[in-house]
């Protein structure tokens, strides 16, 4: 366990410090604004289906794009490790620009991922996922590799579960052969009922290599449905 979180203050001061490094030529910063909606449905108590809807400007190119996605989510609970929990996720997304580009971009998308999660104290979960996807961009193939650290904090306040979170995450584009993207993102997820919740985040996107500006700083929100 202490190796565990050894590495993962290591991964976490790498992507802090790769988010704030510029190099000496001049780049693009834009400030965007990222709404989502979520929509989970409960198959078994650990089976359950994802849907999301999300609109973005910069997070794969300089335009709007909006893209959306379904996924079926399975959590697994190994009785020998209590408070380990492990969750795998397929998927399929599909990313289209709602506005003006004389180059149309157009992605569909296929995703796997695999997430240990470890409730390290007391409302307090570090997750790993590791996630690969499989992308047709304008029928060109390509995939990547994404790792993802959040550690979450679910302290309950009146009676209700409030999540705060930080993450990093780094990219690596198999096409290119190198890092191409990292985010840090904050946030705070507040249930209103038991069918909804909404959420608050702010977002640092750091690109090198791609269509997308060279930062952008997104604020977004989230609302989420159960049901």
């Amino acid at each position: 366990m202490r190796f565990y979180l050894r590495n993962s203050y290591w991964v976490f001061n790498f992507l802090i410090t790769l988010a704030a490094t510029s190099p000496a030529r001049a780049q693009e910063t834009r400030f965007e604004f990222w709404p989502e909606l979520d929509v989970w449905h409960e198959l078994q108590p650990n089976l359950n289906l994802f849907f999301f809807e999300s609109i973005t400007r910069s997070r794969e190119t300089r335009y709007t794009d909006a893209q959306t996605a379904a996924n079926i989510d399975f959590r697994w609970f190994p009785g020998a490790i209590y408070p380990l929990a492990l969750s795998f996720r397929a998927g399929y997304s599909y990313s289209g620009e709602i506005s003006e580009n004389p180059e149309p971009y157009r992605e569909h998308r296929a995703i796997v991922d695999f997430t240990p999660r470890y409730s390290i104290a007391q409302d307090l979960i570090l997750f790993d996922r590791n996630r690969v996807e499989f992308r047709w961009v304008n029928s060109d193939y390509s995939n990547r590799y994404r790792n993802r650290l959040r550690l979450e904090y679910r302290p309950t306040i009146r009676e209700k579960i409030v999540n705060i979170y930080l993450s990093g995450e780094v990219v690596y584009d198999y096409s290119a052969r190198r890092w191409v993207r990292n985010y840090i993102q904050t946030g705070i997820e507040v249930p209103l009922a038991w069918y909804i919740s909404i959420e608050l985040n702010f977002t640092r996107q750091n690109s090198k290599g791609s269509s997308a500006p060279d930062h952008v700083n997104a604020l977004g929100t989230v609302v989420t449905l159960f049901f």
